[in-house]
């Protein structure tokens, strides 16, 4: 997230909306969660944890996808993980209010 997005309070804005639209989601629809500074974060949902786990990719002349398809995408039908994924769209926000990126990955502003 880009600090102009942040202060413009378009990232929680972006954030309550597809908290919102879960709901209207139905099976075979899977979701990821992919955000991006000067960095790229892709976030792995595992049964039994409270939370998603970022990994983050550093290198953008050569990116690459870090963890299996299976952990990026899930169900939001699936209990073991719409907890995960409610909690990490509720916490993204707050994780990013102190950015300083106002060029992120890929050179937008």
């Amino acid at each position: 997230a880009s600090q102009r997005s942040v202060q413009s309070g378009l990232l929680p804005q972006v954030m309550w909306t597809l908290r919102s639209l879960l709901g209207f989601l139905e099976a075979p629809a899977r979701i990821a969660i992919i955000t991006f500074d000067s960095s790229l974060h892709f976030y792995a949902f595992y049964p039994g944890l409270d939370c998603a786990r970022a990994v983050t990719v550093n290198d953008m002349e050569d990116p690459f996808v870090p963890c299996g398809h299976s952990a990026l995408c899930v169900s939001v039908e699936d209990d073991a993980y719409r907890g995960q994924i409610e909690a990490l769209l509720e916490e993204l926000p707050a994780a990013f209010a102190d950015t300083t990126a106002e060029q992120v990955a890929g050179g937008s502003p």
